[in-house]
Protein backbone atom coordinates (compact mmCIF):
# COMPACT_ATOMS: atom_id res chain seq x y z
CA UNK A 1 0.00 0.00 0.00
CA UNK A 2 1.73 3.43 -1.29
CA UNK A 3 1.11 6.60 1.03
CA UNK A 4 0.93 9.79 -0.54
CA UNK A 5 3.08 12.06 0.08
CA UNK A 6 3.00 15.76 -0.54
CA UNK A 7 6.22 18.08 -1.48
CA UNK A 8 6.19 21.85 -0.38
CA UNK A 9 9.35 23.73 -1.79
CA UNK A 10 11.16 26.47 -0.16
CA UNK A 11 10.19 29.75 -1.03
CA UNK A 12 14.03 30.93 -1.83
CA UNK A 13 16.65 28.35 -1.88
CA UNK A 14 19.32 30.19 0.09
CA UNK A 15 23.15 29.72 -1.22
CA UNK A 16 26.36 28.45 0.72
CA UNK A 17 28.12 32.18 -0.67
CA UNK A 18 24.70 33.80 0.56
CA UNK A 19 24.88 32.50 3.64
CA UNK A 20 28.87 33.61 3.90
CA UNK A 21 28.04 37.21 2.59
CA UNK A 22 25.41 37.34 4.73
CA UNK A 23 27.12 36.30 7.67
CA UNK A 24 29.98 38.63 7.20
CA UNK A 25 27.88 41.96 6.51
CA UNK A 26 26.23 40.95 10.22
CA UNK A 27 29.46 41.00 11.50
CA UNK A 28 30.42 44.21 9.86
CA UNK A 29 27.07 46.03 11.25
CA UNK A 30 28.01 43.90 14.74
CA UNK A 31 24.05 42.72 15.03
CA UNK A 32 23.56 39.11 14.48
CA UNK A 33 19.69 39.92 14.97
CA UNK A 34 19.92 41.12 11.25
CA UNK A 35 17.69 39.44 8.48
CA UNK A 36 17.97 40.25 4.93
CA UNK A 37 15.08 41.37 3.20
CA UNK A 38 13.97 40.50 -0.54
CA UNK A 39 11.53 42.40 -2.09
CA UNK A 40 10.31 43.17 -5.71
CA UNK A 41 8.96 46.62 -6.97
CA UNK A 42 7.50 47.67 -10.16
CA UNK A 43 9.55 48.50 -13.01
CA UNK A 44 7.63 49.44 -15.85
CA UNK A 45 8.72 48.94 -19.12
CA UNK A 46 11.71 47.71 -17.88
CA UNK A 47 10.14 44.95 -15.55
CA UNK A 48 10.58 44.58 -12.40
CA UNK A 49 13.16 45.70 -9.61
CA UNK A 50 14.91 43.82 -6.90
CA UNK A 51 16.20 44.61 -4.02
CA UNK A 52 17.83 44.32 -0.92
CA UNK A 53 17.90 45.36 2.56
CA UNK A 54 18.61 44.32 6.07
CA UNK A 55 15.92 44.50 9.21
CA UNK A 56 15.25 43.94 12.09
CA UNK A 57 11.97 43.09 12.44
CA UNK A 58 9.77 40.72 10.39
CA UNK A 59 6.66 42.03 9.18
CA UNK A 60 3.21 40.12 9.45
CA UNK A 61 2.66 38.91 5.99
CA UNK A 62 6.75 38.19 5.68
CA UNK A 63 7.93 34.43 5.11
CA UNK A 64 11.08 33.54 6.55
CA UNK A 65 13.50 31.35 5.60
CA UNK A 66 16.34 30.26 7.82
CA UNK A 67 19.67 28.93 7.01
CA UNK A 68 22.98 28.12 9.25
CA UNK A 69 22.30 31.18 11.07
CA UNK A 70 21.12 33.76 8.47
CA UNK A 71 17.41 34.41 7.82
CA UNK A 72 15.83 36.19 4.74
CA UNK A 73 12.57 37.65 4.94
CA UNK A 74 10.35 38.03 1.82
CA UNK A 75 6.91 39.67 1.64
CA UNK A 76 3.88 38.02 0.09
CA UNK A 77 3.35 39.94 -2.70
CA UNK A 78 7.08 39.58 -3.07
CA UNK A 79 6.80 36.09 -2.91
CA UNK A 80 4.22 35.49 -5.56
CA UNK A 81 6.20 37.99 -8.42
CA UNK A 82 9.29 35.83 -7.17
CA UNK A 83 7.77 32.52 -7.79
CA UNK A 84 6.31 33.85 -11.39
CA UNK A 85 9.95 35.34 -12.43
CA UNK A 86 12.94 33.18 -14.23
CA UNK A 87 16.55 33.75 -12.80
CA UNK A 88 19.04 35.20 -15.36
CA UNK A 89 22.65 35.31 -14.98
CA UNK A 90 24.22 38.84 -14.79
CA UNK A 91 26.12 40.22 -17.78
CA UNK A 92 28.02 42.67 -15.94
CA UNK A 93 29.80 41.25 -12.37
CA UNK A 94 31.83 44.43 -11.28
CA UNK A 95 30.65 44.15 -7.82
CA UNK A 96 29.13 41.82 -5.53
CA UNK A 97 25.37 41.16 -5.92
CA UNK A 98 22.40 39.00 -4.92
CA UNK A 99 20.83 37.24 -7.87
CA UNK A 100 17.63 35.78 -8.18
Amino acid sequence: MSVLQTFTPSALIVTDRAVTKVQSLKAEENNEDLKLRVYVTGGGCSGFQYGFSFESEMAEDDTPVSRDGVTVLIDSLSLSLIHISEPTRPRLISYAVFCL
